[in-house]
């Protein structure tokens, strides 16, 4: 059994140590943790799905603020340079009927032109299949838990994990 801290703790080490391998640039990218779910209530398969989602959210993070971008079939590099360095933030929490993951970033918020369709198959805002959001939804709700925006704006966007307990 895992906790949500187990598998944050986890996930951003194996981020940090791979940055490199993925063509960013480490000192571009803080990865921070606010940990407050120490209870060990998730299982291996929930753990797998929960890190694949996680992989796809960092990945598009890391691309947003990284100001790479598609519109309509077009790469736009968008004019955005977040405070230095770029920061995604994951938070755990626990309620009595939900372990929750918040992943935050401080990139340019999602265009309000593809947030209705995000988690559909084939939306992208990049030159990618836009399969990644959609397959992290399904493996949500798999668990019996849901992915989706819980703000976003022309500063950040912050997406939750929920997972029954």
């Amino acid at each position: 059994m895992f906790s949500a801290n187990d598998i944050i703790e986890s996930y951003v080490a194996r981020w940090n140590s791979n940055f490199s391998q993925l063509n960013f640039d480490p000192t571009r990218f803080v990865l921070d943790m606010v940990l407050n779910s120490g209870e060990n209530i998730l299982d291996n398969a929930q753990n797998h799905e929960i890190s694949d989602a996680l992989d796809h959210m960092t990945l598009n993070s890391m691309q947003a603020i990284s100001g790479l971008n598609y519109l309509e079939g077009k790469r736009i590099l968008k004019e955005f340079q977040p405070e230095k360095p770029g920061r995604i933030t994951y938070e755990t929490n626990t309620s009595d009927t939900h372990v929750t993951i918040d992943i935050s970033d401080n990139g340019p918020g999602i265009d309000d032109k593809i947030i209705q369709t995000l988690f559909e198959y084939g939306t992208s805002t990049k030159s990618t299949q836009g399969s990644g959001l959609n397959d992290s939804r399904k493996g949500m709700e798999y668990l019996g838990g849901r992915l989706y925006v819980l703000d976003t704006n022309h500063k950040s966007t912050t997406f939750r994990i929920e997972i029954p307990k």
